[in-house]
């Protein structure tokens, strides 16, 4: 990881990679701010990238690359703190983490086996950094050996952002999504917009080390 944290259009780059018998992959993540000419205010770009070398589809844990932020059950190395790690629905099924594709509605579309790739954009306004706007784009493209798993179309969301603590204690309320979505919800009965609405709750920022080391990024 480098992270430079300059005051004006600060910048960083992180690649990761992990393996054990049952999976080899390998990511980057690029992030710039674009300083507008007042204090806190500017556009974030993001930038991620991912592939999957080697994988094991039979094993529990599921390793793939997601376009969707991670909930509880996709932190499989328990790097952040849930309400509800295990909940899917509810308040407690609604926290996520900013990680993969970075993409803030919930949903199974957009799960990849090879290779996955993001662009994630949010700006302030000039009024005020407690609204913001934001939009994600991406894609994924399975093995072909996974033929049961259609591949996705290029996917889209945008959407406010109430942003009480910068990256840290956020509420996403989704405005418009790719069609694809939007025909997972309509086969639901119990769909309604509420089921959109996700938020960012740094618990695991309670840790002071942790906490000095992220939340100046």
């Amino acid at each position: 990881t480098y992270n430079n944290k300059r005051i004006i259009n600060p910048f960083g780059i992180e690649f990761n990679t992990q393996f054990n018998s049952d999976i080899v992959k390998a990511d980057i993540t690029a992030h710039y701010t674009l300083s507008y000419h007042k204090p806190k205010r500017g556009l974030d770009i993001r930038l991620f990238a991912g592939n999957i070398f080697s994988y094991n589809t039979s094993v529990h844990t599921n390793y793939s690359y997601k376009l969707s932020s991670w909930d509880g059950g996709d932190d499989y190395l328990y790097d952040y703190t849930y309400f509800g790690r295990s909940e899917v629905n509810g308040f407690y099924g609604a926290q996520m983490q900013m990680r993969d594709g970075g993409f803030f509605l919930p949903s199974a579309l957009g799960r990849s086996w090879g290779f996955i790739g993001a662009l994630n954009l949010r700006t302030t306004l000039p009024f005020t950094s407690l609204i913001q706007l934001y939009g994600n784009i991406g894609t994924t493209v399975n093995p072909k050996a996974l033929q049961y798993q259609a591949e996705e179309p290029v996917l889209y969301e945008a959407g406010i952002i109430l942003s009480i603590i910068n990256k840290s204690f956020e509420v996403y309320f989704p405005i418009v999504w790719s069609k694809e979505y939007q025909d997972v919800m309509d086969l639901n009965p119990d769909y309604n917009y509420t089921n959109n609405i996700r938020f960012t709750m740094r618990l695991d920022l309670l840790d002071p080390f942790k906490a000095l080391k992220e939340l100046n990024l």
